[in-house]
């Protein structure tokens, strides 16, 4: 299955929700998530964490989704799907809705962000650029938050290598997003590493 457009995404959390008879929360990440914000993208698998679903609610998903043909990941820690670290506090998630006994959010933007630029594939790119626009987010939260994340991370060569991706960012995007010299922001994010912002 294509996931397209927001009628996609609901029509399969309808369906889905008919296999699930407890209360669980689903936080989307990924492309859907970034379809419901308005992205002009498709996917072919959608990305999601989930909290308060038993065994057999678990195993109602994996076998509904298998049968539809539909490819999932999902775990009760998206946090934990790379090397670099997101924060698992979801107060700051978008709420979007309800389907039956499914409370369905979107994983904070700038939380969402971090796991684009550890992959940095060039539709991971136009994603962050997508999220800076629609939540006019400013340069010093981002790296902010990215600083964060990067410094809570065990040391690795992931790490290593998303400074560098974080790097290449502000030196290709920065004026055309926020119209400010690369240079300000290369100074900004090496600072606030070095501060070891927890």
């Amino acid at each position: 299955m294509e996931f397209k457009d927001k009628g996609d995404i609901e029509l399969f959390f309808k369906r889905l929700s008919e296999f699930v008879t407890e209360d669980i929360d689903i936080y989307l990440l990924g492309g859907c998530a970034l379809i419901i914000l308005g992205a002009s993208r498709a996917t072919q698998d959608i990305d999601f964490e989930i909290r308060g679903a038993s065994d057999e609610t678990i195993e109602n998903i994996q076998k509904f989704c298998n049968e539809e043909n539909i490819p999932i990941n999902y775990s009760e820690d998206a946090g934990k799907w790379g090397m670099i670290s997101i924060s698992n506090n979801r107060k700051t998630a978008l709420p979007y809705g309800n389907f039956g006994r499914i409370t369905v959010k979107i994983l904070d933007p700038f939380d969402m962000s971090i796991g684009k630029i550890e992959r940095f594939t060039d539709i991971d790119i136009q994603d962050v650029i997508f999220l800076i626009k629609k939540f006019s987010m400013k340069p010093e939260e981002l790296l902010t938050v990215w600083a964060k994340a990067l410094n809570k991370s065990t040391k690795s060569e992931k790490g290593f290598l998303f400074r560098k991706q974080v790097e290449s960012f502000i030196k290709t995007y920065t004026k055309k997003l926020w119209g400010v010299d690369a240079e300000g922001l290369l100074r900004l994010w090496n600072s606030l590493l070095q501060r070891k912002l927890k």
